[in-house]
């Protein structure tokens, strides 16, 4: 055993040689109480232990770590000493339970055994009570920052301790890497124990190794736990050291989306689904989503005013451990524009063109509303052309939906005028051609326009109270448009019946008459005609008539004047009046053309007036001697011996009988 303890003391004396100081509390080298220790003093080799309350010690440069295990209980000295002679401090802790856990936060005043921060180049560090299996942790500090060495050693001197350290096989301090993320890499490490020695861990999920470092790759939570180190030299067995393996899971990232399609503006909800805890760090990003930046794990309700597809991710981090992004994506759609233009003014029945200007396609859904309007074209997307009964301002609205996704309603006003008042008024509606009429527009004035049209084809009119005659009979339909100072355009009508006159006319036989000879008078007139008045004349008998087809006679001589009325049945009336010639026809039965101016022509009284009279003589043979179709009172009997003749007048058509008779020739 002596020898193992003197082979010891070398390897620690050797190591300390090699490696200047243990300048990490994790890193404390094993004290033996058997042992004298001596090593080179860091220079410039930094401080302690950044943030630990080191008691005295204000400040500790160029540190050295040592700790010890009680084999016997009692009180322990340990006198430490510099040469050159330069200023050295020191701080003893404990009693722990092992020699690194404690490095973290347990340096503190409560467990401070004994410190110095003199001047001195000599310490004596008093341990009062050791017990067996207690632990104590000893920092030596070149306060000096000169090159020295440092020895020290149990002391005999001023309080004698009786107690002493384990001076057997010490197990080298160990650690490890942690704390570590499921899949990491797991390394144990231990200081370099005995030459010779055997390394022997072992650890949760049976875990064994004699390897000096050993690694576990890609550990799970099963490798979390105390991982135990013994070395073994031939017989001999050391003490155990532990070293404490955290393993920390690795949070998952998982979320999920209210929403994987929104329209801009439109907020869908992040729910984290993983197994971070609410402490842990999450790290999201929005791609530009509102608001930019989220922590925690939500819910958060997040936003685009941009249309496209995005993606949010999330990064977990727990422990130091980070998890893998998850992305999701989000397709970010366009809101539809309702935006639409309108003509405006438009005039009562006229049509306002609507024309939608949005953003929206074919596809999408428009939703208009035209109050008491009347759509007279257009459908979707329009363009529309609407029209108003009733003047008046009406507010026109259209909502668009596309893809889900609604527009802002937008609104637009279209003035409608007033028509202007038609309304023709007439002295007459109806009457016989010619007909004249007086028309009037008594609801406008100038500088309203007006158009008459009167429907027979004649050229129109632009007065406001126009006359206007008709010459053709018929009905006849009277329009008017008036355009007022707005440019708004009515119009009406009126009709008009205009009645054809009759066309009298008649025929009288015979065409020439006799006193007393009775004519008779035929009707040929047209028209609807339901009156006729003759007046033949006060030598008629009658004079009078209102027989369609009268007869008359005239007692005297000469042209008679025969006037027929007709009346239609619309009170329309013409009249025509004709002569008849009246004679009184006187045959001679002698006369002498001697040449004496008397009596020297067959003279017919009365048919002065007549034309196309025929006379026919004959001898008393019954040959034919003279013949003539229009006698004219002009025979002087030629070159016919004296003697009587025989002869047939005869009036043109026969008016009258023909008369014959005998005249006789004397000259």
């Amino acid at each position: 055993m002596r020898r193992f303890l003197t082979l010891l003391v070398l390897f620690v004396i050797f190591q300390t040689n090699l490696f200047s100081q243990n300048n990490l509390c994790e890193n404390s080298l094993p004290f033996c109480t058997d042992t004298v220790y001596n090593f080179p003093a860091g220079v410039n080799a930094g401080t302690a232990q950044s943030g630990a309350a080191y008691t005295c010690l204000g400040t500790q440069p160029n540190p050295a770590w040592y700790y010890m295990e009680v084999l016997n209980s009692g009180p322990i000295s340990i006198y430490m000493y510099s040469t050159p002679a330069v200023d050295i401090d020191f701080s003893l802790w404990g009693p722990f339970t092992n020699q690194t856990s404690p490095c973290v936060a347990q340096l503190t005043a409560g467990n401070t055994v004994d410190c110095s921060y003199s001047t001195n180049w000599n310490e004596t560090a008093d341990i009062p009570n050791a017990v067996t299996g207690q632990i104590y942790i000893l920092l030596i500090c070149n306060y000096s920052n000169n090159p020295c060495n440092i020895n020290f050693q149990q002391s005999n001197t001023g309080t004698i301790g009786h107690g002493t350290t384990n001076c057997g096989i010490l197990a080298p301090p160990v650690d490890n890497n942690g704390p570590l993320c499921v899949g990491q890499t797991l390394n144990l490490t231990a200081q370099t124990g005995p030459t010779g020695c055997t390394y022997y861990w072992t650890g949760p999920n049976s875990f064994v190794s004699t390897q000096q470092n050993p690694v576990i790759t890609n550990v799970t939570l099963a490798e979390a736990g105390d991982y135990f180190l013994q070395v073994i030299v031939g017989p001999d067995t050391s003490n155990i050291v532990s070293t404490t393996v955290v393993v920390y899971p690795v949070p998952t990232s998982d979320f999920t989306l209210s929403l994987d399609s929104v329209c801009i503006g439109e907020e869908t909800t992040l729910t984290y689904t993983g197994t971070g805890s609410p402490t842990a760090t999450y790290t999201w990003d929005v791609d530009g989503g509102t608001p930019n930046v989220n922590t925690g794990p939500g819910p958060h309700n997040v936003s685009w005013a941009s249309s496209g597809n995005v993606s949010v991710s999330l990064v977990v981090s727990e422990n130091g451990c980070t998890s893998p992004p998850t992305y999701l994506p989000v397709y970010v759609k366009t809101i539809p524009t309702s935006t639409f233009t309108v003509v405006s003014p438009v005039c009562q029945g006229s049509n306002s063109t609507i024309t939608y200007t949005g953003t929206g396609t074919a596809n999408a859904t428009y939703n208009w509303n035209f109050p008491s309007g009347n759509v007279q074209s257009g459908s979707d997307q329009g363009p529309y052309q609407v029209s108003w009964n009733t003047a008046g301002s009406y507010s026109l609205e259209l909502i668009v939906t596309e893809n889900g996704c609604t527009s802002d309603i937008t609104f637009a006003s279209v003035e409608v005028w007033p028509l202007p008042i038609v309304d023709i008024t007439t002295d007459l509606n109806s009457g016989c051609m010619p007909l004249t009429v007086e028309f009037s527009d008594n609801n406008n004035t100038p500088p309203a326009v007006f158009v008459w049209s009167f429907g027979d084809g004649t050229a129109n009119s632009n007065q406001q109270n126009p006359t206007h005659t008709y010459t053709n009979h018929g009905t006849f339909t009277v329009g008017l448009t008036v355009t007022d100072t707005n440019g708004c355009v009515n119009s009406g009508s009126e009709t008009i019946s205009v009645y054809p006159l009759p066309q009298a006319d008649f025929t009288f036989s015979p065409e020439v008459g006799t006193i007393g000879l009775t004519i008779n008078l035929n009707d040929s007139s047209t028209g609807n005609i339901n009156h006729w008045t003759w007046n033949f004349g006060n030598e008629a008998t009658p004079p009078t008539s209102v027989l369609q087809n009268p007869s008359t006679a005239f007692g005297s001589t000469g042209y008679q004047t025969i006037t027929l009325l007709v009346q239609t049945v619309n009170g329309c009336v013409d009249s025509i009046s004709k002569q008849i010639l009246i004679v009184d026809i006187t045959i001679p039965n002698v006369f002498t053309p001697n040449g004496d101016g008397i009596n020297d022509f067959f003279v017919v009284d009365g048919i002065d007036l007549v034309e196309n009279c025929s006379l026919t003589v004959f001898n008393r043979w019954g040959r034919k001697v003279y013949e003539t179709n229009s006698y004219q009172n002009d025979w002087d009997g030629g070159d016919l011996a004296d003697g009587v003749y025989y002869f047939i007048f005869t009036l043109p058509e026969n008016i009258i009988t023909p008369v014959n008779g005998t005249i006789t020739i004397i000259r």
